[in-house]
């Protein structure tokens, strides 16, 4: 058994990029924690769904759908060792996430979710991390070293490192770096391939790539790695759907009205996808979400104190503030927020 002697407190930093293709290789079923088999390096990590996200999701759970992306997590708590982890990694954080990384912070006392969001936005006002609860990824660590474990799993799927934080950490940072260049410009053997994924995951333009590909396929229809590329694309438009949807109804309608225009460029290129996607526009012209979109530019500037420094009367002012929105989807949230910052001013 793996240092079962280690005290349940250190925390692990595990770089993973989204990995089982959609279609017939992406089609076992989803891992359940501590569940089946864990992948060790250069083995493709089996798909997994994460729990909820506390703050900073964006509707995807599912490992599989970070595809093409580097997700970074953090084992940690509020305690000396697990600020240690995260204050390391949130600085990489910063730099790297409007590059493509995604950072989850894991808490690992099992606390409970409020006491988890008040910690993080205490101990890191503006972070961009994502927040979960305790849950445990199938990777095994090599025991190179003291704890806490580290893992990266490149944009391929494939498992690139699992060992500790204090041996592993600078070189997997390094690897990150190599991973969000990949995405960039594209990763296969067909050159058609390479090109396809950089613009799906690169680019955002997923309906020329979808051209692409299917004048890749008439060219050569048993291409498999062609064949596997339309699958991701129709998935990755079918997520950055369903993100509009999280975003409007989570009252992030900015967000939500910013990942709709990202949609309509996605889609640029294919007749039912721009149908879909106007018709998806036109909502953010009604009255409803009008109001939403006018509470939630209030609501932004009202935050903005909290992306710099832990609360100190703003739960006063997002109280006041979700009163006068009402039972919008905006004012539950400021509600929420005025709830988790009144907690963290209390630490």
């Amino acid at each position: 058994m793996k240092r079962a002697f280690l005290p349940a407190h250190w925390p692990c930093v595990l770089v993973l990029a989204a990995l089982a293709l959609p279609g017939a290789a992406g089609r076992s079923a989803l891992r359940q924690e501590g569940a089946g088999p864990k992948a060790t390096i250069g083995q493709v990590v089996p798909d997994f769904r994460f729990r909820d996200f506390l703050a900073g999701g964006d509707g995807r759970q599912k490992l599989s759908e970070f595809r093409g992306q580097p997700v970074l997590i953090v084992n940690w708590t509020d305690t000396d060792f697990g600020r240690g982890a995260a204050g390391q990694v949130e600085k990489t954080a910063k730099e790297l996430v409007p590059e493509g990384l995604v950072l989850i912070l894991l808490d690992t006392h099992n606390k409970t979710a409020p006491e988890i969001e008040a910690s993080v936005m205490r101990l890191y006002p503006g972070s961009p991390a994502r927040i979960q609860q305790n849950q445990k990824p199938p990777i095994e660590y090599l025991e190179n070293g003291p704890p806490p474990d580290i893992a990266l799993v490149g944009v391929d799927g494939t498992l690139l490192a699992a060992g500790s934080y204090t041996v592993d950490l600078g070189k997997a940072i390094k690897l990150v770096g190599a991973e969000l260049k990949k995405r960039e410009k594209g990763w296969g053997e067909d050159e058609r391939a390479r090109t396809a994924r950089a613009l799906v995951y690169g680019q955002g333009r997923l309906a020329e790539a979808k051209i692409g590909v299917e004048e890749g396929l008439r060219a050569s229809p048993d291409q498999a790695e062609l064949t596997a590329i339309r699958a991701e694309i129709e998935a990755r438009f079918d997520q950055m759907t369903r993100t509009v949807r999280y975003f409007l109804e989570g009252g992030q309608t900015l967000r939500a009205q910013e990942a709709a225009r990202a949609l309509a460029v996605a889609a640029k290129g294919d007749a039912q996808w721009e149908a879909q996607t106007a018709q998806l526009l036109q909502e953010f012209d009604g009255q409803e979400v009008a109001r939403e979109l006018e509470l939630d530019r209030k609501l932004m500037a009202l935050l903005a104190p909290l992306a710099k420094k832990a609360p100190d009367r703003e739960p006063d002012k997002l109280r006041k503030f979700a009163t006068e929105a009402g039972a919008t989807r905006v004012g539950k949230r400021a509600q929420h927020l005025a709830e988790i910052g009144a907690l963290a001013a209390k630490k």
